[in-house]
């Protein structure tokens, strides 16, 4: 038989007292911080489960201050319980497959696939414009305003235009009011006192 001794551990530097006790603190004031949080939220529930056996089952208040656009799918977060951070309106998600990339793993190990730029609208709650939420796997988000999400998809068509020979780069300038770059456009640039149809 072979008897194998197992190696020993380096040794741990010592903490000195002082971060030892910083250390501590900052685990109590965390576990504190959740516990306080989840109870809120469990009572909040409980408010929420009462309520669906009263005449006020589906009033949501702050859906009633501040309501869904059309285009939200109603996040499963529309409740009455909804923590403020969480209160969220959220559009369907877009996406486009990413095929010359290479593959990432999506029901590990059993199958690959080409990576996922997604993109959708989202408002968190109070906000008055929604923002572009644009994702690249899990990890990976932006976010863009109204404006800056058009002015992407602007370059983004323009390097298309280009690279299938339409027209050279760089030769249409952004217009933040959606008009094309020919200015003999009547339809984009009207005459002073026409009105365009």
């Amino acid at each position: 038989m072979n008897s194998t001794t197992p190696t020993p551990e380096p040794a741990r530097p010592e903490l000195p007292p002082t971060v030892r006790e910083r250390a501590e603190k900052a685990g109590r004031d965390a576990k504190l911080a959740f516990e306080v949080q989840y109870r809120a939220e469990l009572a909040a529930y409980k408010n929420e489960a009462a309520a669906r056996g009263t005449s006020d089952a589906h009033v949501v208040t702050w859906l009633q201050e501040d309501p869904c656009d059309d285009w939200c799918v109603g996040d499963p977060d529309h409740r009455a319980g909804t923590h403020p951070d969480d209160r969220v309106h959220i559009g369907p998600t877009l996406a486009v497959s990413l095929v010359t990339m290479e593959p990432v793993a999506v029901d590990y190990p059993s199958r690959w696939a080409p990576p996922e730029v997604t993109v959708s609208l989202e408002r968190l709650y109070r906000e008055k414009e929604p923002r572009i939420a644009i994702g690249a796997g899990d990890d990976t988000h932006m976010y863009a305003t109204l404006a800056e999400a058009e002015q992407l998809a602007s370059k983004l068509v323009e390097a298309v235009r280009a690279a299938r020979g339409w027209t050279s780069p760089g030769s249409g300038l952004f217009d933040p009011d959606g008009r094309c770059p020919d200015v003999a456009c009547r339809h984009c640039y009207p005459i002073a006192g026409e009105v365009s149809a």
